[in-house]
Parts: C-alpha cells; structure tokens; sequence
C-alpha cells in the first residue's frame, strides 16, 4: 500500500508540469499570433498619411525668427531685363515731363469749338462803339422828321403834334437796310405802330432800333458788321400811311435816349 501511494506522487507531478507547459505553448502561441495580426490590421488601413512618431527628432528651442517677404533677386531681373520696346508707351523723364507742361501751357489753344448735335456756336466778339466813332447811314434816303423829345412834331397822319423818340428816314418799299455799326441782334418784335423791328447792341451800354422793315436776315444772337444788309424798308403802318415808307431809326445810351442824328455820318 505504502508503494502505491509513492508512485502516484511522481505521476501527479509529471502531469501538473506537462498541462503548465501546455499552458506556456499556448499563451506564448496565442501573443505570437495577435502581434502578426496587429501589423496585419496596421498595413491595411495605412493610406499613406499616417505619421511615424519615433522618426521626429526634437527640435531644440530657438529665438524667434522675422519673417521676409519674397522679392525678386538681382540676379533674376539681370538675366531678364525688360526693353522699352515692350513697354505700351515711352517713358518720360521727370525733367522732360516738366518742360512738356510748361510748352503746353505756353501755347495757346487754336482749337475752335465744335457744333453741338448741328447747332451753330456763337462766338462772342467784343463791341466796343463809341460816340467819336459814330453812325453809318442805315439806309438811303432823307430824314423826314427829326428827333425831338424837348418840343412836340407834327405827326400828318395823327394829325397831331407828340415828342418825337427817333429819327424817321423816307426810303422806298424794299430799299435795303444796313447795320450802324458793329452790333448784336438782341431782339426781334413787331408791332402796330412800327411794325417788324429789331434792337442791335453796339456795346458800351449803347443801342439801336429799328422798325418799319421786312424781309429780315438776321436773328437774336447774330452779330453784324457795320455796312451789312439786315433787311429791307417794308410798307409804312397805318401809324404812317401819310408820311409814307420809312425807317424808324432810334437810339439810347445807358437806357437814356438821345439823338442819332448826331452821330450819323452822311
């Protein structure tokens, strides 16, 4: 009996050190295998951006550094240089911009001005009439009743005597009528006593009318010269059907009349 029980003793032991050695396979089979199987998995899912850690090497701390902007180096615009032929115009140099201006400022512009959508443009002339100039005849004839604001006139076809404002020269239906002098047509009216007329400005606040015409060449804004047709001797009005064809012939100073016949030269 003793014996028995002794060589179950070595038995026991044999089999407790095989299943710890089976169990050490195992184990050690097992971390072998999920270690393949881990790199397995890594290679698969790795798409190229993942990061290896333990390559990056520390970078030691240093002052911070300005940062520049990129210009072109000396070296790139010598071995490129750029022609002035391919520049869209031809390069001024300050001093010569500078003489430029000062010619052009020195010449006076000869340009006229341009007509807009076809209108005429009116230049403006300067007038400048004076009594030691004096007058042109306006027409031919002879003055039939004179100028006199002082003492009254016999008017034949009022058969009344009245101040008389302007010089009343007989002329012929259809004789022609000239400008006094230089002048500006600045109105054209008409009415029963002295029928069509016009007032010419002769500059220096002096003015002219005349009326009884007909067959006008001019208008508002126009400028004549002394001498030029403006129009012609119409028939009288009925304010002068006796006294026959004529031309009312006017003129003031500063809104003042006075008399023409002064200053009119034969």
């Amino acid at each position: 009996m003793k014996t028995q029980k002794n060589n179950k003793k070595p038995k026991m032991l044999k089999e407790r050190i095989v299943m710890i050695a089976s169990s050490a396979f195992v184990m050690t089979a097992l971390t072998v295998t999920g270690l393949y199987m881990k790199d397995k998995n890594a290679e698969k899912h790795d798409n190229g951006y993942s990061i290896d850690l333990s390559q990056i090497e520390s970078v030691p701390e240093s002052e911070p550094q300005e940062l520049a902007f990129l210009t072109p180096s000396e070296e790139l615009l010598e071995s490129a240089p750029i022609s002035e032929d391919a520049l869209d115009y031809a390069p001024v140099e300050p001093e010569e911009a500078t003489e430029l201006s000062e010619s052009a400022e020195a010449v006076p512009s000869e340009v006229e001005p341009e007509p807009v959508n076809g209108a005429e443009v009116v230049i403006e002339q300067a007038l400048n009439f004076s009594a030691e100039n004096g007058l042109i005849m306006p027409t031919e004839g002879y003055v039939l009743m004179h100028y006199n604001m002082d003492n009254t006139v016999y008017f034949a076809t009022l058969d009344q005597y009245k101040y008389n404002p302007a010089v009343i020269i007989s002329a012929p239906e259809g004789e022609p009528v000239y400008a006094c002098a230089d002048a500006q047509i600045v109105s054209v009216f008409s009415n029963e006593e002295i029928g069509q007329s016009v007032i010419m400005d002769l500059g220096n606040g002096y003015q002219v009318t005349y009326g009884q015409l007909q067959n006008l060449s001019c208008e508002v804004g126009d400028y004549v010269s002394a001498g030029e047709k403006i129009a012609e001797i119409s028939a009288p009005t009925k304010y002068y059907s006796v006294e026959g064809s004529n031309l009312y012939f006017s003129m003031s100073a500063n809104g003042e009349l006075i008399n023409p016949e002064e200053m009119l030269s034969e």
